[in-house]
């Protein structure tokens, strides 16, 4: 399902235009550099994956979780502080 979503997205995404300038929507230079920083970083997170015992992938899990829900707190708080100061001018 994952699969068939992103090859229906990609042909609505290849047929549409940038809102403002006079070219595609997606970047094709910046997926070609993207591309294999992202193949390297899958190869060496199974390669990672294989040698690891389960203790310190589950400890990395979770202090990944941690950090991006520490951050996504942050940032949720700052935004509806903000908010709150526009609602009241």
């Amino acid at each position: 399902t994952i699969f068939g979503g992103a090859i229906s997205n990609n042909y609505f995404n290849v047929q549409r235009k940038h809102p403002t300038a006079n070219r595609p929507l997606i970047d094709y230079n910046t997926c070609m550099m993207l591309e294999p920083v992202l193949l390297l970083g899958t190869i060496l997170g199974v390669f990672f994956n294989a040698v690891s015992p389960g203790w310190l992938i589950t400890s990395l899990l979770v202090l990944s979780l941690t950090w991006t829900t520490y951050r996504t707190t942050i940032k949720a708080r700052e935004t509806y502080i903000k908010e709150e100061a526009d609602a009241k001018e």
